[in-house]
């Protein structure tokens, strides 16, 4: 079993992975995971809690994790409630924080289902891109963004986080 773990604010695999992909240098992010928020929908969760919070906003960018391998970059989306970042989506890590890094260029296209690949630098500095499966990818035009398969199940899960969304473009 891998263990999962928010990357350190010091680690070079960090600065070296945050320097391609082009983000903000990362900062911790408290988590408070909604029972009701499913893990894996950070930009649907962020959405709807933004939505329904006065003063929320949807950030976006990366969360940073260490495994045993090396430093993981998993694209994410946090709110910023009157200027604080939290994290409402509970992580598998049940981490009581992340570290996170903003990065407007990265941003989730709600109306395509399209979300960026994760990046992992292993511990010799070779950096490849994974899809959803943790598989080694190639892709043609670099990080992303990539649609996303989306199952009838996750679509039921999308319409009862975001109903607006449905008809939009995920399918």
């Amino acid at each position: 079993m891998t263990v999962i773990l928010p990357a350190k604010q010091n680690d070079p695999l960090l600065e070296a992975l945050v320097q391609k992909i082009g983000c903000e240098r990362p900062e911790i992010v408290n988590v408070q995971p909604d029972n009701n928020l499913k893990v894996g929908y950070c930009w649907f969760n962020a959405y709807a809690k933004a939505n329904s919070i006065q003063n929320g906003e949807v950030i976006n960018g990366w969360a940073f994790w260490m495994i045993d391998t090396g430093i993981v970059a998993q694209h994410h989306a946090v709110c910023k409630i009157d200027g604080v970042m939290i994290d409402f989506t509970p992580n598998q890590a049940e981490s009581d924080f992340i570290l996170f890094s903003i990065s407007d260029r990265h941003r989730y296209d709600y109306v395509n289902a399209k979300a960026y690949l994760s990046l992992l630098i292993d511990n010799s500095g070779y950096i490849t891109i994974r899809d959803r499966n943790n598989q080694a990818v190639t892709p043609p035009n670099g990080i992303g963004p990539y649609r996303q398969i989306v199952s009838e199940e996750e679509r039921s899960v999308i319409r009862r986080l975001v109903p607006h969304f449905m008809g939009s473009g995920i399918q």
